[in-house]
């Protein structure tokens, strides 16, 4: 389920320990001005030990790590990995590396999510994905066929939570079977990752945890809206087609953003409702299929937090 975790460490006597073990290999050092006062000179030393980066600072050490690429080989990310999994990876690279006091590792950015089956095209679905709650999915440059939803304030972008989701079978035809989509969320907010209840290195040696992630997974996933642009109106009235068409188009939901909040969520329950009635709602049956995939990655209990 984790994709990428960014592990802080202040602790002087445990970023020595780190710096002298043997397995690291040394990859780079750099120097570069301040940004506060162009006069002070950061230095930054990087070793590397099975694909992990180990930044060092001078007053702090920053490591890199990629569990679900770790268990590939560093390879991809287009399988399952489950929390298990996760769990088993993370241990090895704490014993390998004889890490100590793992309340030391604190965790600043994260990225978790999951590779599921879609029963359309995964090209289509990722074009039909428009929004998160009321945040436009924009296209992503990162991978092909790919989009990022995330507030922005004075045109940058919120780094407190993105939503991510794109074509992995497109990503990594090799490693796939069929239409695989990927649905991620990422953040470099500690505010955010505190609220999942992570705080080192620790908390992700528990199963809970992936309950919690899994869970935040899926309720970020009822949030988003899919303007479907394949369906099927013979079962509507007149009056009902022309609604439908009418919601479907993405146009009509940029209008609805200049309006009050509750317009919008009005406005998805209709689209929602319409769709039901046509006897094909894509939306609610990749809800299910999530939901099913995120049970199967959690543990047999995760469907008392999965609603």
């Amino acid at each position: 389920m984790i994709d990428f975790l960014k592990v802080l460490v202040k602790d002087k006597t445990i970023i020595n320990h780190i710096h002298k073990n043997e397995l690291l290999i040394w990859k780079s050092s750099s120097e570069q001005l301040s940004h506060f006062d162009q006069e002070t000179i950061n230095s930054k030393e990087t070793k590397v030990y099975n694909g992990i980066l180990f930044c060092f600072f001078e007053k702090k050490l920053e490591i890199l790590i990629r569990p679900h690429y770790y268990h590939n080989g560093n390879l991809h990310n287009a399988n399952d990995f489950s929390s298990a999994e996760c769990i088993k990876v993370l241990n090895s690279i704490i014993l390998e590396l004889n890490l100590p006091d793992l309340s030391s590792f604190h965790i600043v950015n994260i990225e978790f999510g999951l590779n599921t089956f879609v029963p359309i095209d995964v090209k289509n679905f990722v074009r039909f994905i428009s929004y998160h709650g009321r945040n436009e999915f924009r296209t992503d440059s990162d991978h092909p066929h790919s989009k990022k939803s995330s507030t922005y304030r004075k045109g940058n972008r919120n780094q407190y939570k993105i939503i991510k989701a794109y074509a992995k079978s497109v990503q990594f035809p090799e490693y796939t079977e069929g239409d695989v989509f990927r649905f991620e969320v990422k953040s470099k907010k500690s505010r955010y990752i505190k609220k999942l209840g992570i705080y080192s290195i620790e908390d992700l040696l528990l199963e809970q945890t992936y309950l919690t992630l899994g869970d935040q997974l899926y309720k970020e996933y009822k949030t988003v809206l899919l303007l479907d642009q394949d369906l099927d109106l013979s079962s509507l009235n007149e009056n009902e087609k022309t609604l439908l068409l009418k919601l479907s188009n993405p146009l009509y939901w940029e209008k609805l953003l200049n309006l009050n909040r509750n317009t919008f969520q009005n406005n998805k329950k209709r689209y929602t409702k319409l769709l039901d009635k046509t006897g094909y709602n894509l939306l609610r049956e990749t809800r299910k299929i999530m939901k099913d995939k995120i049970a199967s990655l959690c543990c047999a209990n995760s469907h008392i937090l999965i609603k």
